[in-house]
């Protein structure tokens, strides 16, 4: 997020993984500051079983493979991308 933002202003209920995966709950999202770079940050997970199926129902089963989150901060939408690597075997 851009610095004029804060995490604790995001609201929860909008992020979704790659559009349509919500937040897994629990966890309760943490704000904190987890790699201590002095920047607040907000901690949360989604379903690793509904991240695989989605992988696997898209072909992105193998590899790296760029994920976004999306969400509302403040009133904004906002993106966020990245990737992970990702070893195969679908259910």
């Amino acid at each position: 997020l851009p610095t004029s933002f804060n995490p604790a202003d995001i609201d929860i209920a909008s992020l979704r993984l790659e559009g349509v995966i919500p937040l897994a709950v629990p966890p309760t999202p943490k704000l904190g500051d987890r790699d201590e770079d002095g920047t607040p940050d907000l901690m949360v997970k989604f379903s690793r079983q509904a991240l695989i199926g989605l992988l696997c129902e898209t072909d992105r089963d193998k590899g790296t493979v760029g994920l976004r989150v999306t969400g509302n901060v403040a009133g904004d939408p906002f993106e966020v991308r990245g990737s992970v690597r990702v070893q195969g075997q679908c259910p």
